[in-house]
């Protein structure tokens, strides 16, 4: 069992374990989990992490939570499931919000005990240069299909670790009526994009931000890959004056997420 658990615990750590990808632009049209937002992406081996589910249903029903936290996740291939089902625990809370408690839950020495670690490529797994956690949602209206979201938070030693992005604001510029064309953007802190040290290499890179945009009504335009890391997108606003939603979630590629909200009134 041992030696089964260091093999796909090397699978995870070759693979790692994102969130499931969703559409660019997305017609929020039924209950939806935009992101899980960790208040600190990367964290140290002792630390404590709060994790955020945001979600949106448009007819504003209640919705049901179950949370998990997988220490060696097969990644992405294997649809994240945990190497082995002791190797999957249960986190605390029934609403959109939990905590991973790493201390309380012995991470550190459940990890060197469980070592050496070694990835496909050969490398030796270490918290010097992180590992991945896996935390599962299941989240969904009662007696509707649920969604099942996953959400990477990186486990490193090291004094610099990542943090969200730092989004100051989100904006529409445009005139708010029925049926007109008008830009939403956001604007970033000075400290994101963040430039940063790799841990293998030793090199200095620079994250590339890319943002995703939502909307309960209207019509966003369509965008290309090559048009995720830009700030903003055109949306066109509903035939029918009165409320809407928007969402901005801007992701790090590091497992960084910041996501805001905006409710605007269409005028006729």
């Amino acid at each position: 069992m041992r030696a089964h658990l260091l093999v796909l615990a090397g699978v995870f750590g070759l693979l790692g374990c994102a969130e499931s990808t969703l559409p660019v632009e997305s017609a929020l049209t039924d209950y939806r989990v935009l992101g899980i937002v960790a208040d600190q992406p990367e964290v140290g081996p002792d630390a404590q992490v709060a994790l955020t589910a945001v979600d949106f249903d448009p007819e504003g029903r209640p919705a049901g939570y179950v949370w998990s936290a997988c220490f060696y996740s097969l990644g992405s291939r294997a649809k994240f499931q945990c190497a082995d089902p002791s190797l999957e625990i249960p986190l605390p809370g029934a609403g959109p919000t939990t905590v991973l408690d790493l201390a309380a839950l012995d991470f550190e020495a459940r990890f060197e005990a469980a070592g050496p670690l070694v990835g496909l490529d050969g490398q030796v797994l270490s918290l010097d240069t992180g590992v991945d956690v896996t935390i599962g949602l299941t989240a969904g209206i009662p007696g509707q299909r649920a969604t099942r979201m996953y959400k990477r938070v990186r486990v490193r030693r090291g004094d610099a670790p990542n943090r969200n992005p730092t989004v100051t604001g989100f904006e529409v510029e445009g005139e708010l009526r029925a049926g007109r064309e008008v830009t939403l953007r956001v604007t970033y802190g000075d400290d994101t994009p963040e430039t940063y040290t790799e841990v293998q290499t030793g090199r200095a890179a620079t994250e590339r931000l890319l943002v995703n945009f939502y909307a309960d009504a209207g019509e966003l335009a369509d965008r290309s890959p090559f048009d995720e890391s830009l700030p903003d997108t055109t949306w066109t606003t509903p035939d029918e004056p009165g409320p809407a939603v928007l969402f901005a979630a801007v992701r790090d590629g590091r497992g960084g997420l910041t996501v805001l909200r905006r409710d605007v009134d269409i005028l006729p």
